[in-house]
C-alpha cells in the first residue's frame, strides 16, 4: 500500500521548512522573500501537472510567469474526478479495466495537489501574524479556501 502524503512530511522535505517569522506587518520585501522560498519549495515536489518539469511551481507563480519558465506548458489544478470513474454503456471488460486504471492514476495525482498547496499555505500563515491575514480569513473555513 502506498504511503499517504502528509503536510508534516512535506514540510520536513522542503529545502526551507520554516519561513522566518515576521514581528510586525509584512512588507513587500518580506513577501518577495517568502515567494522566492515558496517557489523553491514548490518546485522540489514532483508532479506530472504542468508538464512535470517544474514540480508544483504553478501553485506559487502566475500562469504567465509559469509559461515563461516552462514554455508551451500550462499548470492547471486537477479536476475532482469523483469516487468512481464514468463507465460508458456497453463497455467491454478490457475497456472498463483501462478506465479504472486511468482513474486510479489520475486520483493519485489529484490527491497530492491539495496537500502541497496546504503545506505551502501553512508555511506562509505560520510566518505572518494572524492580524495581518484577516482580510484573507473566512468566518467558517478560516484559510482553507484561500489560494496562494
Amino acid at each position: 500500500m502506498a504511503a499517504t502524503l502528509t503536510i508534516k512530511d512535506l514540510l520536513k522535505g522542503f529545502p526551507t521548512n520554516l519561513l522566518p517569522k515576521i514581528k510586525g506587518p509584512p512588507t513587500f520585501q518580506h513577501l518577495a522573500e517568502f515567494q522566492a522560498l515558496l517557489k523553491e519549495n514548490a518546485a522540489t515536489i514532483t508532479t506530472t501537472l504542468g508538464g512535470g518539469a517544474s514540480g508544483y511551481l504553478g501553485l506559487v507563480v502566475t500562469p504567465k510567469i509559469y509559461e515563461t519558465i516552462t514554455p508551451c506548458m500550462t499548470f492547471n489544478p486537477p479536476n475532482n474526478l469523483g469516487v468512481l470513474p464514468n463507465i460508458p454503456a456497453r463497455a467491454t471488460n478490457p475497456q472498463i479495466a483501462a478506465i479504472y486504471w486511468e482513474h486510479i492514476k489520475n486520483s493519485c495525482i489529484n490527491r497530492g495537489y491539495p496537500v502541497v498547496h496546504n503545506a505551502l499555505k501553512k508555511q506562509l500563515t505560520d510566518a505572518i501574524k494572524p492580524i495581518y491575514l484577516l482580510s484573507q480569513h473566512y468566518p467558517h473555513t478560516c484559510f482553507a479556501k484561500v489560494m496562494l
